[in-house]
């Protein structure tokens, strides 16, 4: 009867977000809550809420409570409401390790009535569908919080009406809430095609893809690559060294960095699911280790390779070759870079296709580009000149501006991933074409971004480029179906 209750009051109350700005406003003609008795009636209520553990969900079963402590204090009831139900969303992402807790972040600071609380989950929609996205067993747990979610709301929701009344504005703004929330869950953790990650044995997927989304510098197609390098994806594999497992930690490693991935309690390098997240926060401390370290001269060349090699033979080795440690180390990082394109799936949808951009730019017989009478204002977030500032101007100019902060070159790819472009191995006209760090030429340092000008039927491309040969000079360039298959998992083509 509660559920009939407030199903009624949704469909008579009419929009929840028109019903919230009222209450923001201090209409009069949104519907008062009560104070005192109301309010007591309210904590009373819903403390009696006592069956939510079985929703499936750990941390609910104690958001009763917390909202019915907020209701207890002084000051206006949608505003306590609207920011313990924000509170709520960021219990439940705590509780789910596959969802981003950074995107919860803005929760936490305190918001003014139920319009301010819709607003706040906006941003948190925004931000979780901007993250790490799900896979198949993430689907399940997401399904579950959503559906868990869902029914303490309905549970919720006729506890405040039948103790006030008929309290409309603030149902709806709780619900308006939850339900985007529900919205983005179920968007985001539904789909494994949109995870950019192929060829993972399917136990192992979810892993994966967590551990590829703690850092925006280490990929899931790269943990899967260092993987398949390090125990061709074998729990119980040990090497004559004694590493073990299936990332193939050092038992002193891991005795310092091991952590519970799957939450029963324990550390156990042997199981796959602690040992691929550990990997992953490994991974991204080695990432900001090698950052900090180039930024003081320490180390030259680019970060991933650089976390790959401390990885295999520890940082301090590196930091004795200043780099990348010739030999084994080396052939280490190259045969991992190798791999990631077996691992790397199209995202998006975005395949390769024959074809010339237009419009065409005018270049003479040594390929030189006149940019006279192009706008380069797209260009001015990047340093002047370089092969950045040039990709930014030429794709705003096809009407396919690209985000004004996408980083060095050979960054563009992962920024973009993270940015829910669409990115693929297959060259369309009009892509920008990032190239890793030392790839076909790039910088070793920061690698290399130039636009794909033609798309031919040999395989062949034709590029346009700036700073390959000389500050501000744009250029063109050939690359041949060899030369572009030899190299395939080094390049990321945004479209």
């Amino acid at each position: 009867m509660r559920d009939v209750k407030a199903s009624s009051l949704l469909r008579s109350a009419g929009s929840g977000q028109a019903i919230a700005a009222k209450i923001a406003a201090g209409d009069p003609g949104a519907p008062a809550v009560g104070k005192s008795a109301g309010k007591r009636a309210v904590v009373h209520r819903l403390k009696s809420i006592t069956g939510l553990s079985r929703f499936g969900v750990q941390g609910i079963e104690s958001s009763a409570d917390r909202i019915a402590a907020g209701l207890n204090n002084d000051g206006d009831e949608a505003t306590h409401i609207g920011a313990k139900v924000q509170g709520l969303t960021i219990s439940v992402s705590k509780r789910m390790p596959f969802a981003p807790r950074a995107a919860w972040r803005a929760g936490r600071t305190g918001v003014r009535g139920a319009k301010a609380a819709a607003r706040g989950a906006k941003t948190a929609v925004k931000g979780v569908r901007s993250a790490s996205q799900g896979a198949s067993t993430a689907a399940r747990w997401a399904s579950r919080a959503a559906q868990a979610a869902s029914r303490m709301v309905a549970h919720m929701a006729a506890a405040v009406s039948s103790s006030l009344g008929v309290p409309a504005a603030v149902v709806l703004s709780i619900i308006l809430v939850m339900v985007m929330l529900v919205t983005s869950f179920l968007s985001i953790f539904n789909s494994s095609q949109s995870s950019g990650l192929s060829n993972v044995p399917a136990q192992y997927q979810s892993d994966v893809l967590r551990a590829g989304s703690l850092c925006s510098d280490i990929t899931a197609p790269l943990i899967a690559a260092q993987i398949e390098n390090e125990s061709n994806w074998d729990p119980k594999a040990e090497s004559g060294a004694g590493a073990q497992g299936i990332s193939q930690f050092m038992p002193d490693t891991w005795a310092s960095v091991g952590k519970d991935g799957d939450g029963d309690g324990v550390a156990d390098v042997w199981n796959p699911h602690d040992a691929i997240y550990s990997q992953g926060l490994l991974m991204c401390d080695l990432v900001k280790q090698a950052k900090s370290y180039k930024d003081s001269g320490r180390l030259t060349g680019d970060p991933v390779d650089l976390a790959l090699a401390a990885y295999n033979t520890g940082m301090g080795n590196a930091l004795k070759a200043g780099g990348v440690p010739a030999g084994e180390v080396a052939r280490y990082v190259s045969h991992i870079k190798s791999l990631m394109n077996k691992y790397q799936a199209s995202v998006g949808g975005g395949g390769g296709s024959v074809g010339e951009l237009t419009p065409k730019l005018s270049a003479n017989a040594a390929g030189i580009v006149d940019i006279t009478g192009i706008d380069t204002g797209p260009g001015s977030t990047y340093a002047w000149g370089q092969c950045t500032w040039w990709a930014a101007i030429r794709r705003s100019q096809i009407g396919k501006p690209v985000d004004p902060y996408m980083g060095d070159g050979g960054r563009w790819g992962v920024t973009a991933r993270s940015l829910g472009y669409s990115v693929s191995l297959d060259p369309s006209p009009g892509d920008a074409v990032s190239f890793h760090a030392g790839v076909l030429g790039a910088d070793p340092t920061y690698g290399h971004v130039a636009i794909v000008e033609a798309v031919y039927p040999d395989g062949s491309i034709l590029i346009s480029e700036a700073n390959a040969r000389g500050v501000g000079v744009v250029s063109t360039r050939t690359f041949t179906k060899a030369e572009l298959d030899a190299n395939r998992g080094g390049m990321d083509f945004i479209h």
